[in-house]
């Protein structure tokens, strides 16, 4: 028979050899709430924000994929405007996920025609970019041709000018968009030409572009004043 002392032996051997957590080892998940709640000190104070700049950015961009609607887009804008380098790919992720709404998609992908020209080595966000607008998905193209829209995005002419012919017409229009916003004055011509032969909705986007041609203000003005006198479009 078993005597008792060897059953306490045995259980506190049982409790000896019972695997523990260290204080060092306890993984400590912060709530939602409590990350959009910091997050929100720093998007409604940018002194705030700039001052505590080393910790604020990674925590917004946590918020960012926790928060939507208003919020996330306020959140966008401030790292946008500050924290360029940082939120590129957070960007683009937000303007190519399918579960995200086209609202917050165009979003992110204005946001992205901003940064652009901001950040150290543009060449693979050009390079993704370039693939989105080739892919079978209008939303995708869509987005993607107004991303790639900022000043001095030279690799982006050719690319754009095939999107003034897309298949889907608010790429058409949004390529308009884009093309002016590379303020390149060799683009103007070819959107004049447009303005005689492209559709409707098209002229009308290149009508309200064309005074982003400023270098060129008595050709603009030209346009302007004909289309006034021929009532179009």
């Amino acid at each position: 028979m078993e005597r008792k002392d060897d059953r306490r032996s045995g259980a506190s051997a049982g409790t000896a050899t019972r695997p523990t957590m260290s204080k060092h080892q306890v993984i400590e998940f912060e709530p939602k709430e409590r990350i959009l709640e910091k997050a929100r000190k720093y998007v409604d104070s940018v002194e705030t924000f700039l001052d505590e700049r080393e910790k604020a950015v990674p925590l917004l961009l946590k918020a960012m994929k926790l928060a939507d609607g208003t919020f996330k887009s306020e959140i966008m804008l401030v790292l946008g405007s500050f924290a360029k380098e940082e939120v590129v790919w957070p960007l683009y992720e937000t303007m190519t996920d399918s579960n995200e709404t086209e609202e917050m998609r165009r979003d992110a992908a204005i946001h992205l025609s901003v940064v652009g020209s901001f950040i150290k080595d543009p060449q693979p966000l050009i390079d993704k970019l370039l693939d989105e607008i080739e892919s079978p998905d209008p939303e995708r193209r869509l987005h993607a041709t107004f991303a790639l829209g900022w000043r001095g995005n030279s690799q982006a002419v050719m690319p754009l000018i095939a999107r003034l012919y897309d298949a889907d017409s608010r790429v058409q229009e949004t390529a308009v968009n884009a093309l002016c916003n590379l303020r390149d004055d060799h683009i103007l011509d070819l959107l004049l030409e447009r303005l005689e032969h492209g559709p409707f909705e098209q002229k009308r986007t290149i009508l309200f572009n064309l005074w982003r041609f400023d270098a060129k203000g008595e050709k603009v003005r030209d346009v302007y004043i004909r289309q006034v006198e021929d009532g179009d479009p």
